[in-house]
């Protein structure tokens, strides 16, 4: 009885050693599947925050270039719009207002020329005028 006790023990240890081996082999491979999507889902997590980044920083460039370019006076330049997203509508909020503010320098350099002329105008008909007074006077005194 005794050694069909000792040889069930036996077994028994090996069947539980052979047990734990399988649970270690399956700990280990569960373990390196995991840390494998881990860096895989970070892999993935960098890559696509890098693009997005590089979709925002482009167009913010060219929103900020374009402003840039309207502070300094440049109404001429080319605003590129390729978006239909927040930056799309700032994009074409801005090259509204470079057109709206060229066209009112445009007016102003209009009016501008316009009162030119007529000062000059004012100016020949005030000389024509003095002219002949002078001229009356003269034959006046003459």
């Amino acid at each position: 009885m005794r050694s069909a006790l000792r040889s069930y023990g036996a077994n028994w240890i090996k069947e539980a050693k052979a047990e734990f081996d399988a649970s270690q082999r399956q700990y280990r491979m569960m373990l390196a599947t995991s840390i494998g999507l881990i860096v895989g889902g970070v892999l993935l997590g960098v890559l696509i925050g890098a693009a997005t980044i590089r979709a925002i920083l482009r167009p913010m460039g060219r929103l900020n270039a374009a402003m840039t370019a309207v502070g300094q006076g440049q109404f001429n330049s080319r605003i590129v719009v390729e978006r239909d997203d927040e930056i799309g509508h700032a994009l074409r909020n801005v090259q509204a207002m470079q057109n709206k503010l060229a066209f009112d320098r445009e007016q102003q350099q209009d009016m501008a020329r316009k009162a030119a002329a007529q000062r000059r105008q004012d100016m020949h008909r005030m000389a024509h005028e003095f002219e002949s007074a002078v001229g009356e006077i003269i034959e006046t005194v003459s």
